[in-house]
Protein backbone atom coordinates (compact mmCIF):
# COMPACT_ATOMS: atom_id res chain seq x y z
CA UNK A 1 0.00 0.00 0.00
CA UNK A 2 1.73 3.19 -1.15
CA UNK A 3 -0.83 5.96 -0.50
CA UNK A 4 -0.27 9.31 -2.76
CA UNK A 5 1.36 11.77 0.07
CA UNK A 6 2.47 15.79 -0.07
CA UNK A 7 5.75 16.40 1.87
CA UNK A 8 4.71 18.69 4.10
CA UNK A 9 7.59 17.60 6.72
CA UNK A 10 10.46 16.57 4.37
CA UNK A 11 11.55 13.02 3.50
CA UNK A 12 10.59 12.11 6.84
CA UNK A 13 6.83 13.16 6.82
CA UNK A 14 5.88 9.75 4.82
CA UNK A 15 7.03 7.99 8.11
CA UNK A 16 4.38 5.77 9.85
CA UNK A 17 3.67 6.95 13.20
CA UNK A 18 1.47 4.06 14.04
CA UNK A 19 -0.80 1.12 12.42
CA UNK A 20 -4.24 -0.55 13.29
CA UNK A 21 -5.60 -3.26 11.86
CA UNK A 22 -8.81 -5.06 12.19
CA UNK A 23 -11.04 -6.74 10.13
CA UNK A 24 -9.62 -6.34 6.17
CA UNK A 25 -8.69 -3.03 7.04
CA UNK A 26 -5.57 -0.90 7.51
CA UNK A 27 -5.36 2.50 9.04
CA UNK A 28 -2.49 4.10 9.71
CA UNK A 29 -0.81 7.49 10.08
CA UNK A 30 2.60 9.65 9.12
CA UNK A 31 3.59 11.97 11.45
CA UNK A 32 2.46 14.77 9.42
CA UNK A 33 -0.88 13.65 11.37
CA UNK A 34 -2.61 12.20 7.77
CA UNK A 35 -4.90 8.97 8.46
CA UNK A 36 -4.75 6.29 5.95
CA UNK A 37 -7.18 3.88 4.91
CA UNK A 38 -6.34 1.07 3.31
CA UNK A 39 -8.16 -2.56 2.07
CA UNK A 40 -5.67 -6.11 2.56
CA UNK A 41 -8.59 -7.39 -0.04
CA UNK A 42 -8.19 -5.15 -2.53
CA UNK A 43 -4.89 -2.94 -1.80
CA UNK A 44 -7.02 0.23 -2.09
CA UNK A 45 -5.78 3.13 0.78
CA UNK A 46 -6.84 6.28 0.82
CA UNK A 47 -6.69 9.22 2.82
CA UNK A 48 -9.56 9.61 5.68
CA UNK A 49 -7.59 13.19 7.30
CA UNK A 50 -5.51 15.17 6.23
CA UNK A 51 -2.43 16.68 8.50
CA UNK A 52 -1.77 19.87 9.68
CA UNK A 53 1.06 20.09 10.89
CA UNK A 54 0.75 24.03 11.62
CA UNK A 55 -2.79 23.67 14.20
CA UNK A 56 -1.84 20.44 15.15
CA UNK A 57 1.67 19.99 15.92
CA UNK A 58 3.59 16.33 14.26
CA UNK A 59 2.11 13.35 15.15
CA UNK A 60 3.79 11.04 17.27
CA UNK A 61 1.85 8.09 18.00
CA UNK A 62 -1.19 6.50 16.01
CA UNK A 63 -3.52 3.80 17.79
CA UNK A 64 -6.58 2.21 17.88
CA UNK A 65 -9.27 -0.29 17.62
CA UNK A 66 -12.40 -1.09 15.58
CA UNK A 67 -14.46 2.06 17.39
CA UNK A 68 -11.56 4.83 17.47
CA UNK A 69 -8.69 5.38 16.14
CA UNK A 70 -6.07 7.97 18.60
CA UNK A 71 -3.28 9.76 18.04
CA UNK A 72 -1.03 12.03 19.74
CA UNK A 73 0.67 15.06 18.89
CA UNK A 74 3.54 17.23 20.07
CA UNK A 75 4.16 20.82 19.55
CA UNK A 76 0.52 23.30 19.78
CA UNK A 77 -0.91 23.22 23.11
CA UNK A 78 -4.11 22.39 23.49
CA UNK A 79 -4.44 20.11 20.41
CA UNK A 80 -2.48 16.92 21.51
CA UNK A 81 -4.99 14.35 21.82
CA UNK A 82 -7.03 13.63 18.51
CA UNK A 83 -9.77 10.98 18.84
CA UNK A 84 -11.28 9.72 15.69
CA UNK A 85 -14.84 7.99 15.46
CA UNK A 86 -14.12 4.98 13.37
CA UNK A 87 -17.69 4.46 11.41
CA UNK A 88 -17.76 7.99 10.52
CA UNK A 89 -14.22 8.71 10.39
CA UNK A 90 -14.88 12.31 11.77
CA UNK A 91 -12.63 13.52 14.16
CA UNK A 92 -14.47 13.79 17.39
CA UNK A 93 -12.31 14.93 19.98
CA UNK A 94 -9.15 17.35 19.45
CA UNK A 95 -7.46 18.60 22.91
CA UNK A 96 -5.12 17.99 25.72
CA UNK A 97 -1.41 19.27 26.30
CA UNK A 98 1.21 16.64 26.05
CA UNK A 99 3.19 17.73 28.95
CA UNK A 100 -0.23 17.84 31.09
CA UNK A 101 0.49 14.51 34.05
CA UNK A 102 -3.10 13.47 33.36
CA UNK A 103 -2.88 13.22 30.18
CA UNK A 104 0.02 11.16 29.74
CA UNK A 105 -0.84 8.99 32.44
CA UNK A 106 -4.67 8.38 30.42
CA UNK A 107 -2.12 7.91 26.93
CA UNK A 108 -0.51 5.52 28.79
CA UNK A 109 -3.57 3.29 30.42
CA UNK A 110 -5.16 3.53 26.62
CA UNK A 111 -2.29 2.27 24.86
CA UNK A 112 -2.10 -0.62 27.37
CA UNK A 113 -5.63 -1.45 27.24
CA UNK A 114 -5.16 -1.45 22.80
CA UNK A 115 -2.05 -3.52 22.92
CA UNK A 116 -3.51 -5.92 25.15
CA UNK A 117 -6.15 -6.64 21.99
CA UNK A 118 -3.77 -7.22 19.48
CA UNK A 119 -2.67 -10.10 18.86
CA UNK A 120 1.10 -11.49 19.07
Amino acid sequence: MNPAHESRLGPLSRAIAGIVMFDDKVVFASFDGSVFVGSVLSGHVRCAHVGNVVNDGTLVDFTGCERFWVGLYAGIPGHACHIWDTVTEQLVFNAGDITDPEALRGWCLLTQQFGAHWPG
